[in-house]
């Protein structure tokens, strides 16, 4: 699944179109992150204490998974845990996300390019969107990912 059909669906602007590409590998759902993002804030050399765009990732990256299997949006509601492995640049790097269902919500992983584990998050659940999904939006995203 490439980033235009995904952002035919999600709202975000241009430094939050974290997902370059997904795919299904059995149970789960890799999200890769997406290279040449622009600043994610103003002054862009301050430093963050995490990396936004990196949980953004696995919030998208599950989005995915809920749009293909269940035709829905939702906003992030709730996480349980959430888990950051030291600093990150995220303009340096290959990351992806990697996202399985869990209960009512998802668990996952933003991992760099050797496996290393650089955020985990458990228990991540959403709040649905009143309005209908467009199924013609949603069905490029079925045949790819289902």
């Amino acid at each position: 699944m490439a980033e235009g059909d995904i952002y035919r669906l999600y709202f975000h602007g241009p430094a939050y179109r974290v997902i370059e590409s997904a795919w299904r590998s059995g149970d789960e759902l890799v999200g890769k992150y997406a290279l040449r993002l622009p600043p994610n804030h103003d002054p862009a050399a301050l430093p963050l204490a995490a990396a936004p765009r990196l949980l953004e990732l696995c919030f998208q990256t599950a989005g995915l998974w809920e749009l293909a299997h269940q035709s829905r949006m939702g906003l992030p509601y709730r996480i349980d845990r959430l888990q950051v492995f030291g600093s990150v640049d995220e303009s340096k790097g290959l990351f992806a996300a990697i996202v399985r269902r869990s209960g009512e919500g998802f668990d996952g992983e933003v991992v760099d390019e050797k496996g290393n584990i650089l955020l985990a998050v458990s228990g991540y659940r959403t709040m649905q969107l009143p309005d209908p999904v467009d199924p013609e939006l949603v069905r490029p995203l079925q045949s790819a990912l289902l």
